[in-house]
């Protein structure tokens, strides 16, 4: 039996989309390019299956900050990776980070 699980987030403007995926394999979290009427596009995608083994369902959500500029995947309330979407511009697709030590002061979560 699979335990997938999928989670979503838009921010506020409806353009962009945070989204977890797993399955009993792998884990994603991924941000779309949202724009009606046309397929969504993926900008960035972490595999963050380390850090997912085992946590039940409840523990993960998706959360946009404040500002609506960075969006971040929690399990239980701990930030496992993060999406800047300052960065779009001036990347080449590397708009997502694991986070490994605090979430900076200027990074407010809802």
């Amino acid at each position: 039996m699979s335990n997938e699980i999928f989670k979503s987030s838009s921010r506020s403007a409806g353009d962009l989309a945070g989204v977890f995926e797993a399955d009993d394999v792998t884990a994603y979290f991924y941000l779309y390019a949202m724009r009606p009427g046309a397929t969504p596009k993926v900008l960035g995608a972490l595999n963050i299956t380390r850090f997912v083994s085992g946590a039940p369902e409840k523990s993960i959500s998706i959360n946009w900050d404040k500002d609506q500029g960075k969006c971040g995947v929690f399990i239980n309330d701990n930030l496992i990776a993060l999406y800047d979407v300052g960065l779009l511009a001036e990347s080449d697709g590397k708009v997502g980070k694991y986070i490994d030590k605090e979430i900076p002061a200027t990074c407010v979560f809802s």
